[in-house]
């Protein structure tokens, strides 16, 4: 049986934690956005730069 991360979280983490949790974890996907674009970037700087 699943159990949801919400009903664990609630159980072992006070309010302030999970919040803290919640701040981390957009903190972390926007890095995880950020460093998904590099490559993206750095493709279109090099046709840019040095065409080919």
């Amino acid at each position: 049986m699943a159990v949801l991360s919400k009903d664990v979280f609630t159980k072992t983490m006070t309010p302030e934690l999970i919040q803290a949790s919640d701040v981390r974890a957009k903190e972390l996907f926007e890095e995880y956005e950020c460093v998904q674009a590099l490559p993206k970037a750095k493709a279109l700087t090099q046709e840019e730069v040095a065409p080919e």
